[in-house]
């Protein structure tokens, strides 16, 4: 004998009361060209910088459900297979623990990326948590770290690079930039000149490096982050601005050419017995000794340094209109794929 059940609305409506914690709203999403369905209240609950970028309080309930192509939210630049991973953890199909969700490394690494993007905390802490950061390549641990903003690993990363027998090779210079891989160079050159121990040479990347870590630990997303970036600009051009007038040439007393900051105290140098003679413009372009080919050569020398600093200056103001976040996982996606080993 069959029992069948009627799915005919409540004839009293007014009398059903819906519950707080359990009538969920679906949410659809759009990566690539795969549409997921999933409970909203996962993505509200556990981020609140997800849930704003993408007004999810504006969606109605069952939103997607009768036109899915409508009302999907769309998420740029996010890999179908990476998001139905991140799905995995968010919305296990059944209560296991971590190890047993049977995800990969680079599957960990591929939560860990749209985590920290999204600023989910404690998913984030998770993966964190499920990666064995020893056994990547440290290429790929340096630029896994300063894309997620992990410090301590940002340190150990380039301690171990600078530390390790092997030279850094052209391929992996390509992948740091070449900034920060001559840098990681010097301070290998130092280490070896100097005979620093490990101590000594963590002391060094912490001061080579101190705008990268603290550029990783600030939290993605926050009005401190915006501001460092905005404060190092501003640092970074007011040094270049002072870099150009400490290099100024003035002329000495057999009118060649030397570098040097023109002096601004008169009584010094009567006490030191010498005459400054006339004042000389900064601006002035006429050659301060005719005839003399020593002068007219640092003329030039100067005048190409200072193209050099202009042409420095405007690329490094073309890459800070870039977003930070996106330049470092750039790097480290075409490191590996997806931050994969």
């Amino acid at each position: 004998m069959s029992t069948q059940h009627s799915h005919q609305p409540a004839e009293d409506s007014q009398a059903s009361k819906l519950d707080d914690q359990y009538f969920w709203d679906f949410v659809t999403f759009s990566a690539g060209a795969t549409l997921f369905r999933v409970p909203k209240y996962k993505f509200i609950e556990d981020s609140d910088y997800f849930h704003k970028m993408y007004d999810l309080d504006a969606l109605g309930q069952e939103c997607g459900r009768d036109h899915p192509h409508l009302h999907a939210v769309e998420l740029p630049n996010v890999d179908p297979e990476e998001f139905q991973t991140f799905l995995k953890v968010l919305y296990p199909r059944r209560l296991i623990e971590e190890q047993q969700l049977g995800l990969t490394q680079n599957e960990w690494l591929c939560v860990l990326r749209l985590s920290h993007q999204w600023g989910f905390q404690s998913l984030r802490e998770r993966a964190l948590a499920q990666i064995n950061f020893d056994a990547l390549p440290i290429i790929l641990r340096i630029l896994v770290s300063q894309a997620c903003k992990i410090p301590s690993r940002f340190i150990a990363g380039y301690c171990d690079l600078v530390m390790r027998a092997n030279v850094i090779s052209v391929e992996e210079a390509e992948h740091l930039g070449l900034g920060a891989a001559i840098r990681a160079c010097e301070i290998r050159e130092k280490r070896y000149r100097r005979g620093w121990n490990a101590e000594d040479v963590r002391g060094e990347v912490e001061r080579v490096f101190g705008k990268e870590i603290r550029e990783c630990s600030v939290p993605l997303g926050t009005v401190e982050s915006e501001a460092a970036e905005g404060a190092e600009v501003v640092k970074e051009e007011e040094g270049e601005q002072s870099g150009a007038v400490s290099g100024i040439v003035v002329p000495d007393k057999k009118g060649k050419g030397k570098e040097g900051i023109v002096p601004v105290d008169e009584e010094s140098e009567e006490k030191a017995g010498v005459n400054p003679g006339p004042a000389i413009p900064v601006d002035v372009k006429e050659e301060t000794c005719d005839g003399d080919p020593s002068s007219s050569e640092a003329s030039e020398t100067q005048a190409n340094e200072n193209e050099a600093t202009k042409t420095l200056t405007d690329e490094k103001k073309r890459k800070h209109q870039l977003c930070p976040e996106d330049e470092h996982e750039a790097r480290a996606d075409r490191y590996g794929t997806r931050f994969g080993a």
